[in-house]
């Protein structure tokens, strides 16, 4: 829930693209509130990056209004947008000779006197922002000798230093691998819990339905707005992915494959120890449609898992004969290789 009802962003009937001929979004519609975490989400040339260089005042609407606080955002000027928000784009030029404690007080720029010189609010934004981060055993390193993931989390620590109420940030999960993509958007959450209202792009769905207050949805020149669970339950997601091959499994919450209906295997689904659960997405994976032990008299290959000297072991029943198998490896091999 956000901290207070307040408005912070809201676009009013705003057209986006490249004129005459490409339009990516059109009169669209959506608010954001402070001390929320939106996701702006879509497929590739969807609008996302335009979006966010709007909201940044780098780009402007074709038709419109980006409204920040109450104020039509051409209004506002420049120095003032700096102490509203700030963005971190995909292709951020980073001095590579700066260490990286230099690299996130330029973050506090700003809020410095004519000299840039940094005040002990300054240092400690920069410290609290470094530790936020986990890169506050890196702060004499060049940038240069950082890898991709550890320069993403460097521009971000930049954006957080900062004393603004809006960070807008595109694909800052991009380097990272999982655990540290998780604990980035985990950050970010943490911060939109103290006021601040964060909005990025991303293509990482599982990590965006765990997080966000608001998902952003770009879709057929459209923006549709809601929780996480609102457009899951209203299947907007399997809108936008509906002929990528994959969809949206409502109860699990997460994409799926979509595979041509395969042959019928038993199973007993209603089992939910953790080897049934694993099996039987191995068994979807591989193009098999798993059945409960309700079909007598019909001859369905059987798939019944034991423990043997501590052991699991899966033993498939067909035509007449048992095979078993120590790994799921092993058994998935049989039955698409068979």
């Amino acid at each position: 829930m956000p901290l207070t009802a307040q408005h912070i962003i809201e676009f009013n009937n705003i057209d986006l693209g490249y004129p005459p001929e490409h339009i990516l979004l059109e009169k669209i519609h959506a608010s954001g509130f402070r001390g929320e975490l939106i996701a702006l989400m879509g497929r590739n040339g969807s609008g996302k990056s335009t979006l966010l260089r709007s909201i940044a005042g780098l780009s402007n609407p074709l038709h419109g209004d980006i409204i920040v606080k109450g104020k039509p955002l051409e209004t506002i000027k420049r120095q003032a947008l700096a102490r509203l928000l700030t963005y971190v784009g995909t292709a951020v030029h980073v001095p590579e000779n700066l260490t990286v404690y230099e690299m996130v007080s330029l973050g506090r720029h700003p809020f410095t006197n004519w000299w840039g010189k940094l005040k002990s609010d300054d240092v400690n934004a920069v410290n609290e922002s470094l530790k936020f981060v986990d890169m506050q055993d890196f702060t004499q390193k060049k940038m240069l000798t950082l890898s991709d993931g550890e320069r993403q989390r460097v521009l971000i620590a930049m954006a957080l230093s900062q004393d603004v109420e809006m960070i807008l940030l595109d694909e800052p999960t991009a380097f990272l691998d999982i655990p540290n993509r998780m604990n980035m958007i985990r950050v970010l959450h943490e911060m939109s819990q103290k006021g601040k209202t964060i909005i990025y792009s991303t293509h990482d769905f599982d990590t965006a339905l765990q997080f966000a207050d608001k998902i952003w949805l770009l879709h057929d020149r459209k923006l549709i707005q809601g929780s996480p669970e609102d457009l899951g339950m209203l299947g907007h997601y399997n809108n936008v992915f509906k002929d990528a091959g994959i969809s949206f499994d409502s109860k699990a919450m997460q994409f799926r494959n979509v595979h041509k209906e395969g042959k019928e295997i038993i199973l007993n689904s209603e089992n939910q120890n953790v080897e049934n659960i694993w099996t039987a997405k191995m068994l979807q994976r591989i193009g098999f449609h798993v059945v409960s032990d309700m079909h007598v008299g019909k001859f369905i290959p059987r798939i019944e898992i034991t423990i043997e000297n501590d052991n699991y072991i899966w033993k498939l029943t067909a035509d007449g004969k048992t095979v078993s198998f120590d790994s799921l490896y092993k058994l998935a091999s049989y039955l698409t290789h068979d």
